[in-house]
């Protein structure tokens, strides 16, 4: 539900710049600035989404541990009196000791989110965006780049406005 509410956001704030834009620098800016909001978007949607499934994937496999308690995670914010293992460091010992086969498999994991095909074409919608402006000759850097900041601008403040609800 929060993710709807950011994508209405999202569209939103791009309805009221893509107004100004047009007023200020006419249909140029206005394809510009477009483009590059829809190609922002379009990888942060499939960043959250590849990166989604990774994190179901770790859970599933049982790489991201339980949830602790409120009350266990303010009284030991950093697990240095864990009740399983009250030596801090044998704790310390098998943190550092990660074998080079754990890495292998952490970064299996992690590369399924980095060479996700939706991000993939994501990346290729952003690069094809910009160059059927640059051969039809109406590449303007300025809206395109406002039409870029759009989308990490409002997903940022989106983010401190659920969290302030909360």
């Amino acid at each position: 539900m929060e993710i709807k509410k950011i994508i209405f956001s999202f569209l939103i704030v791009d309805a009221i710049f893509a107004i100004f834009i047009f007023l200020y620098g006419g249909e140029s800016w206005f394809l510009n600035s477009q483009i590059a909001f829809f190609s922002s978007i379009g990888v942060t949607i499939s960043s959250f989404y590849s990166y989604q499934k990774m994190i179901l994937s770790k859970m599933e496999n049982g790489l991201i541990p339980k949830e602790r308690d409120i009350l266990d995670k303010i009284d030991d914010k950093y697990e240095l009196y864990d009740e399983e293992d009250k030596n801090r460091e044998i704790k310390e010992e098998k943190r550092v000791s990660k074998t080079i086969k754990e890495s292998i498999g952490t970064l299996k994991l992690t590369s399924k989110a980095f060479l996700s095909i939706y991000r993939i074409l994501a990346y290729l919608l952003v690069i094809l965006g910009f160059f059927i402006l640059q051969k039809s000759n109406i590449f303007i850097i300025l809206p395109y780049l406002l039409g870029l900041i759009v989308v990490p601008f409002v997903a940022t403040f989106s983010f401190l406005i659920i969290k302030r609800e909360e």
